[in-house]
């Protein structure tokens, strides 16, 4: 990685809402804007904006991530901001919080239920019977885990995730984002990559984000069908949970889910304790209104 194509240095403003994280979807053909009107106090809100003029689509929280985990805006500053999205000539706007802003009738509003984990001591373990049992099975077998960074091991932890791609035939992103936020793990460690390995191959890899310094989310995670039986899912998860709580965290989400996704959903419910709720607001106007 050469100076020239490193990410912005972390700054005090939310992950989410951060330069460095932000300018990942410049390799996806957005732009990152920044949402100010008069009488604002607190910070200008952050996103990013695919498109120009009447027909763009603007984000704020990409991927529907939510920015203010900590609420640091005050009620009347968020009706400004509201407004002032609400002026921006966009076909389409999606906000994501997880806390309530004040739109009016032309949002339409929803709420997404995220299952989390309490990371309650050094120690962690899941409380399912049948977790705890693949878990020392994991050990048994082999597995390691540990934190890397992108200089390390880069093109290995990729290769990964493009064997689980081609085996799903899903794509999420393209590789340059994921490799992108390889990079900014290495200058804001509130991006944390932990893989899992199996006779010294990389056979699962998470992404998880510092949303604040008590709240982690679960971002992403692959896995090379080839290990399944030897649990590397399992043993990522209880490092990962472990060296959260190293970090301060009291709780992970473990996002969410799509609603055909019962397989998923069971898994994560194994080691579940709580909910989070996420609150998602979608404005069309103008052409946006063309594809309700």
């Amino acid at each position: 990685m050469d100076r020239q194509s490193q990410p912005p240095q972390r700054t005090e403003a939310p992950l989410v809402e951060s330069p460095g994280f932000l300018s990942l979807w410049k390799r996806l053909g957005g732009g990152v804007i920044s949402v100010q009107t008069d009488g604002l106090v607190g910070s200008p809100l952050t996103g990013v904006r695919f498109g120009t003029g009447p027909i763009s689509r603007i984000q704020i929280g990409p991927e529907g991530l939510p920015g203010d985990a900590e609420e640091r805006r005050s009620f009347e500053d968020r009706r400004r901001l509201i407004e002032q999205l609400k002026s921006m000539s966009a076909a389409h706007v999606v906000l994501s919080d997880l806390s309530v802003w004040p739109v009016d009738e032309q949002w339409k509003q929803r709420t997404v239920e995220q299952l989390t984990v309490t990371l309650d001591r050094s120690d962690w373990e899941p409380f399912d019977a049948t977790l705890r049992s693949e878990w020392r099975r994991s050990e048994r077998e082999g597995v390691t885990c540990e934190r890397i960074t992108a200089d390390e091991n880069d093109a290995e932890w990729l290769s990964c995730i493009v064997k689980w791609e081609r085996a799903e035939r899903k794509k999420r992103y393209p590789i340059e984002l994921w490799r992108g936020l390889g990079e900014l793990s290495t200058v804001d460690d509130r991006v944390l990559l932990t893989v899992a390995r199996h006779r010294d191959a990389i056979c699962a890899v998470h992404i998880y984000l510092l949303l604040t310094d008590q709240l982690a989310l679960h971002w992403h995670g692959w896995m090379d069908r080839g290990a399944r039986a030897v649990k590397p899912v399992v043993a990522l998860h209880v490092f990962s949970n472990r060296l959260l709580h190293q970090r301060g965290c009291t709780r992970v989400s473990l996002g969410a889910s799509p609603e055909s996704a019962d397989g998923l959903k069971s898994f994560k419910a194994k080691w579940a304790d709580g909910t989070l709720t996420q609150y998602i607001y979608r404005l069309r106007q103008g052409l946006g209104r063309l594809w309700e």
